[in-house]
Order: C-alpha cells, then structure tokens, then sequence
C-alpha cells in the first residue's frame, strides 16, 4: 500500500507539538476512552454500527487515529487501512490492537501528510481536524484523496474551542452530500449525570436520552459522526 502515500512535511500547524503529543501519551488511555464508564461504551458501539451499516471499504484512511480505539472497529471492514497519527508512542500500541497485515501505520502529522488524489474510497478524520486554524484548507485537502462517489466520515467535538454545529455543516456542505448526521453522545443533564456515576442511574437512563439527542443533534449532540459523499 505504499503506492498511495506521497510525501511526509514537517510539523504542521496543530495547537500542540510532536513532542507534547508524544509526552501526552506517556500513559495509556489519556482520553479515557478504557477507563469512562458508559459515553465511550455507547460511543464505540454506535461506531461500530456505522462502519459495518456502510461498509465494506475496499481502501480505507484513518486520520488521526491515536491509540487505534477508532481504528479497530473501522479495521473490520477494511480489505486496506491507511492509519496515521503524529505519537509515536499511540501508534505503537495501536499496532498491538491491529493485525499488520493489509494495514499502513504513518507516524506523521496529519495536517503535512500527503497522499496521491483518489486514492481511497473511504477517509475517516477522528476528532483532528479541530486542532488546526487552517480547517476549511485541511478539510479539502483530505477530500482530494477520496474517490469520487465514496464517503467521508468526520468525526467531531460540538463543544466552546471546537466546532459548532452551524460550523461544522457550513464547513462540510459545500465540499460533500450530507447522508446522515449520527450523535455519538449526548449534551443532555441527564447522560451527564449517568455517565458521571453521580446518582445510580440504570444505563437505559442514557440510553434515553440519546434518543433524544439522535432526533436533535444540532441542540443536544456532544460529539457527531458526520458522513458525507464527495460528489462526483
């Protein structure tokens, strides 16, 4: 699979260095992704619904990938997978998850990575592309790799310092067709309380309220799957 990639540039222009990367995953699970109790159960469990319900893919980017939480549910129904992420060290661990055969690990900054137009028919930014200022730039640039006709899943934070979501659809509904909009979790008090553990709720409290956030993602969604279509 090396035939996609084109060059690798120095660091690009993130909020936070290579080094602070690598120093932010000194531990595992810096996100607590492993260690919160039910958001990110529910968060991965949707995930895995959405790659499956959309898939298979023959050639797939994965941007950002981080410790490869994302990425091993996204492996599943890849022929190929192209991961990249800027520490060393998460990519490291990401490879324990992963079987290596059929799959590219890019140590590189996602924002000075190239690859060769139309070279993938599915690319998946995972909560990256609000690390930079240049996000209209990137997000085109990301969008020149993809085929046209397949699909382009932007995963992403709808809090202060991130996106909003009248941004986020600006961003993306002149560049892609909009299929779905997927809330992954939820704003709402009451999935807050349950996934704090602050009151015993029983887990089909939050599940609840995820219902009502998949019907109002724009006002209650905290984070959102967005799938488009490059058109052709």
């Amino acid at each position: 699979m090396g035939d996609v990639l084109d060059k690798l540039g120095p660091k690009g222009p993130m909020y936070q260095s290579r080094n602070e990367w690598e120093g932010f995953y000194e531990n595992a699970d810096p996100w607590g992704y492993v260690g919160r109790w039910l958001l990110e159960r529910r968060r991965q469990e949707i995930l895995r619904h959405i790659f499956r319900e959309w898939g298979p893919y023959e050639r797939a980017l994965d941007l950002g990938s981080g410790e490869g939480i994302v990425t091993q549910w996204l492996a599943e129904h890849c022929r190929e997978l192209v991961s990249v992420e800027i520490s060393d060290r998460a990519l490291r661990r990401q490879k324990e998850k992963l079987r290596t055969d059929s799959r590219l690990f890019v140590h590189a900054d996602v924002f000075r990575v190239s690859f060769r137009p139309a070279s993938f028919d599915l690319v998946c930014g995972s909560e990256v592309l609000s690390y930079t200022k240049d996000r209209a730039a990137v997000a085109a640039e990301w969008l020149r790799w993809l085929r046209p006709g397949k699909l382009f899943f932007l995963i992403e934070t709808i809090l202060p310092g991130y996106f909003t979501y009248p941004e986020l659809m600006d961003l993306l509904k002149g560049r892609v067709e909009i299929l779905k909009v997927e809330a992954l979790s939820s704003k709402h008090l009451l999935a807050k309380l349950a996934n704090r553990k602050l009151v015993p709720f029983p887990e089909r409290v939050y599940d609840r309220a995820m219902e009502w956030t998949r019907a109002r993602p724009d006002k209650l969604a905290k984070h959102v799957c967005v799938i488009g279509r490059k058109r052709a």
